[in-house]
């Protein structure tokens, strides 16, 4: 049995559809000497095409043996180029000639003084807020961010200098946590995240970032097959109606009633029906959510969590004195319920004390360490927040 290695890591993020974050798979494929998220796609997507759509595919051991040679950077990007070379012109897709453009940034060995730095991330929020700051309106354009009032319109403009860069704000064991506030609690995986991001970005800023993404990488095709589209609101708007619990008001806008002509967004449509029963829903909000909250943060416990997000987690039957095994089996056997079964749905169970019950006909396998604690449930009057 062979040693596990970079490649195999790569491959599987390809699999997944994910940019890298193991450290050792940015630093032997070069994605942290990449100097923007537009960069680190471009990338990812040469990776892509060169493991799994490629129609010399390289199997995870060659890249490995081509990133293994005596010459290092230098000889992998000889040898990715000279494989896409072997495709007709224009067959080879629009990552790899940027990839020619930038390979003498590759091709430089580890360590090297010429490689450039990624921004740190104080200068990535200074950055991001900076190309944020002129949808503002004229009187707030040159005030310092934490002088923005009130409260909404400062915690509205983080999110929005995010999601002008297409990103969107982890979850936070805090009491005011952007990634639970707009609605990100809702998603199943990483996956339904990005699209909520993307959702979020289209509704925002319309077609801009799809035509800087395609500015970066030079491609006058991809930008002709941008649909261009403008945003459905301003700031002000965007900020006003979160503070009012009416944003979906805005989706709305950029997402009208489901037809037959977009039937291929369904899984922004699933999405949306989801975001709106969190939305609306009057606060404080069931607890149901607060335990997704802490689910998705695996190194947080009851003992360490904000007050808000430990009584959700208590509620559903998360405490101190239960040991490392079966707490890790709870958190384990929630994950797999609400991927199956509707968080109010489970939630209302929960209210009626029938929760047991419930997740019995949704979760195989359920352990005698899960279950007692779930016992303890049914005559616990539930929490909202």
């Amino acid at each position: 049995m062979r040693q596990v290695t970079s490649a195999d890591y790569l491959y599987q993020d390809i699999l997944e559809d994910t940019v890298p974050t193991d450290p050792q798979v940015r630093q032997d494929y070069w994605f942290d000497r990449c100097q923007s998220s537009h960069e680190e796609s471009h990338l990812f997507g040469l990776f892509v095409e060169l493991l799994h759509y490629n129609h010399f595919r390289i199997t995870r051991e060659v890249l490995h043996a081509w990133r293994s040679e005596p010459g290092g950077n230098a000889d992998l990007v000889t040898r990715i180029a000279k494989k896409f070379e072997e495709l007709p012109k224009d067959n080879r897709g629009s990552y790899f000639p940027w990839f020619l453009r930038h390979r003498n940034r590759f091709e430089l060995p580890a360590g090297h003084e010429s490689i450039p730095q990624a921004p740190s991330p104080m200068m990535q929020v200074r950055d991001m807020q900076a190309k944020a700051r002129k949808y503002l309106a004229p009187e707030d354009q040159n005030k310092d961010f934490i002088d923005l009032t009130p409260f909404s319109k400062m915690h509205c403009f983080a999110f929005y200098s995010m999601t002008i860069v297409n990103g969107y704000p982890p979850p936070m064991n805090r009491d005011v946590c952007h990634w639970f506030d707009f609605g990100f609690v809702v998603c199943k995986d990483q996956h339904e995240e990005d699209t909520l991001g993307r959702m979020y970005n289209t509704m925002l800023f319309g077609s801009t970032s799809q035509l800087e993404y395609a500015e970066s990488l030079e491609s006058k095709t991809l930008a002709e097959f941008v649909k261009r589209r403008d945003p459905v609101c301003t700031f002000n708007e965007f900020w006003k109606a979160w503070e009012r619990g009416k944003l979906m008001t805005i989706f709305n806008k950029c997402w009208p009633e489901l037809t037959a002509e977009n039937t291929y967004m369904t899984v922004e449509y699933c999405l949306l029906d989801r975001l709106r029963i969190f939305i609306e829903a009057e606060t404080p909000r069931p607890s149901i959510w607060k335990l997704r909250h802490f689910l998705v943060m695996e190194d947080v416990s009851v003992e360490s969590a904000v007050p808000e997000i430990a009584w959700a987690a208590r509620d559903y039957g998360f405490s101190e004195i239960l040991d490392t095994r079966t707490t890790l089996e709870l958190r384990m056997f929630y994950s797999q319920l609400l991927k199956t079964a509707e968080p109010m749905e489970t939630h209302c169970e929960r209210m009626k004390g029938n929760l047991l019950q419930f997740a019995d006909r949704h979760v195989d396998g359920m352990t005698l360490r899960v279950k007692k604690p779930l016992q303890g449930l049914s005559f616990v009057t539930s929490k909202v927040l």
